[in-house]
């Protein structure tokens, strides 16, 4: 779905059935008007347990 959107796929992640892509904010919304979709999660920064804890204050 995403490659017919024009999108890139940077990952995939079959445990989950998922991937990670490249899309322009267009085919995103188009994406998300799709129901055969069941989320589509923006990038963010993501940090583990371990990296916080020893990160000072």
């Amino acid at each position: 779905m995403v490659a017919a959107q024009g999108g890139q796929i940077t990952h995939e992640l079959s445990v989950i059935s998922a991937v990670a892509a490249e899309l322009t904010l267009a085919q995103v919304a188009d994406l998300r008007a799709d129901d055969r979709i069941r989320r589509i999660y923006d990038n963010g920064t993501v940090e583990t347990a371990a990296a916080r804890a020893a990160t000072p204050t």
